[in-house]
């Protein structure tokens, strides 16, 4: 059971241990009305926390990933929470649903964005791979692979993505699998 809370001001968590320890977070997702709060620890462990009542839900147990993940995401009604591991992501339903795990990409999940409509998300990982995924079919596909590339941003309208890469470049294109060809920004650092 969890004890204590979120400590929205330091960034971590408020819980306490056997030890007495505090566990570090190393990422987090706010859900958009603002009542659920998606944390992964560095350990990683995640867990969604109802803001509204305190209570907090273990989505995943420390050490479950091949190595500890920091990119989380959370759908806009609190209602899903996702999470990178090495490559693949896990997805759960809350509260109560049992995680499950999604296959794709070739690394561990740097960045990670859920859209508006809470059924997909996209992903860039270590290996510079961005994938769309779909959380209700379970299905991955692989939109782009550019080494170096290590941050990704969904517009707002879910139509767009942009991710840069460590050449000095940025790439915007389509999120749908078969999207025209990506503009290539050159020179941003």
């Amino acid at each position: 059971r969890e004890r204590g809370g979120f400590d929205v001001w330091r960034g971590r968590a408020r819980t306490a241990t056997a030890l007495g320890d505090d566990r570090v977070v190393a990422g987090l997702a706010l859900a958009h009305d603002g009542r659920r709060l998606a944390v992964v620890e560095q350990d990683g462990a995640t867990r969604v926390y109802d803001l509204t009542t305190g209570g907090a839900q273990l989505l995943a147990s420390p050490g479950l990933s091949e190595v500890y993940h920091r990119a989380i995401g959370i759908s806009p009604d609190g209602a899903r929470v996702v999470w990178g591991e090495a490559r693949g992501i896990g997805v759960v339903e809350v509260p109560g649903g049992a995680p499950r795990r999604i296959e794709g990409g070739a690394g561990e999940v740097r960045e990670l964005v859920v859209a508006a409509d809470g059924q997909t998300a996209f992903s860039i990982d270590t290996s510079g791979v961005v994938v769309r995924w779909d959380l209700r079919a379970g299905t991955a596909a692989e939109l782009a692979r550019r080494p170096g590339a290590d941050s990704l941003r969904l517009a707002p309208d879910g139509r767009s993505l942009a991710f840069g890469a460590s050449d000095d470049t940025i790439i915007v294109r389509g999120t749908a699998v078969d999207a025209p060809a990506p503009r290539v920004l050159v020179g941003h650092a």
